[in-house]
């Protein structure tokens, strides 16, 4: 069997999994009402379904109001942020200074023919295209299974991938930085350039990195998830510094705008929603029963 066969397989049966713990705990307790009168008083408040547009028809609206987030978001940097942005340059400048050192010892002191084989295969998981049909396996488990929430992260999954892509494909034509294996060292750039074979920083890193924030960001309340989301994401970039296609620095830098896309994807939506409730209107004396559409301004 290949390994793009191998780890195909893998990630269905992460998405099956997903699946399936999402109908299960979807499953909530009913709890009956004394009265009518009672229930129209005690009725909860329920939050709509996640996806915030219904329709596919909808979605190039979504995506391209989410564009224009994510691009203009330099425009609202504040004092919040100075922290994250210094981790993320000062954490990429110190890997560059050190990309060399790490090469010698990746190359030269761990280097396995044997392990690099059964590890090549990750790089499947950072590919566009195998991310996009795990996005496609989320959204047909939501059309199977009518879960809003599994539609909405196969949505923000492909905006991530969108998005994030694009902004790591658009660095690496301006920067032209070269590849480890043609051994011109990690300060050598050769600018602007339509060139496919350029090194930062890492796409198969930033994609992997992308649907992984958004999966773990939208199941925040489930380390496990969290932990087997990033932990593969991780070994993604970790393939591509020991075959030697990518220096450390690269694989750090496309972690981290994977990770900004994808979790900005996810926050700003669920903010969109938790503005909406619906609430249960009960009236037994006008005869009246339906549902209230509640937004906050």
């Amino acid at each position: 069997m290949k390994y793009s066969d191998i780890h195909a397989s893998i990630a269905l049966v992460v998405i099956a999994l997903l699946i399936w713990q999402q109908t299960v705990w979807a499953e909530e307790p009913v709890q009956p009402a004394d009265q009518p009168s009672q229930a129209a008083e005690q009725a909860p408040q329920k939050k709509p379904q996640r996806s915030p547009y219904a329709g596919l028809t909808e979605i190039p609206k979504r995506y391209l109001d989410d564009a224009v987030y994510i691009l203009s978001s330099p425009t609202r940097l504040d004092k919040n942020d100075i922290i994250p942005l210094v981790f993320v340059f000062g954490g990429t400048a110190g890997l560059m200074a050190a990309d060399k050192s790490i090469r010698s010892v990746v190359q030269e002191d761990l280097y396995d023919e044997d392990f690099e084989e059964t590890l090549k295969g990750m790089k499947y998981l950072g590919d566009g295209v195998w991310d996009a049909v795990i996005c496609g396996g989320f959204y047909i488990g939501g059309l199977m299974f009518r879960d809003e929430h599994l539609k909405e992260i196969a949505i923000a999954g492909g905006e991530a991938l969108l998005f994030a892509g694009g902004i790591s494909q658009g660095i690496k034509n301006l920067t032209g930085r070269y590849r480890p294996e043609t051994e011109k060292g990690p300060f050598e750039w050769r600018g602007p350039t339509t060139a496919s074979s350029i090194s930062f920083p890492s796409g198969h890193a930033t994609m992997a990195f992308a649907l992984a924030s958004v999966i773990a960001t939208e199941y925040d309340d489930n380390i496990l998830i969290d932990i087997a989301s990033y932990g593969t994401a991780s070994l993604v970039a970790f393939e591509r510094v020991y075959s030697d296609s990518h220096w450390t620095s690269d694989v750090f830098f496309g972690a981290a705008i994977g990770i900004a896309v994808g979790r900005s994807i996810v926050i700003r939506n669920k903010k969109k929603q938790e503005s909406l409730a619906l609430k249960p209107v009960i009236d037994i004396d006008r005869d009246l029963f339906g549902v209230a559409l509640n937004k906050r301004f």
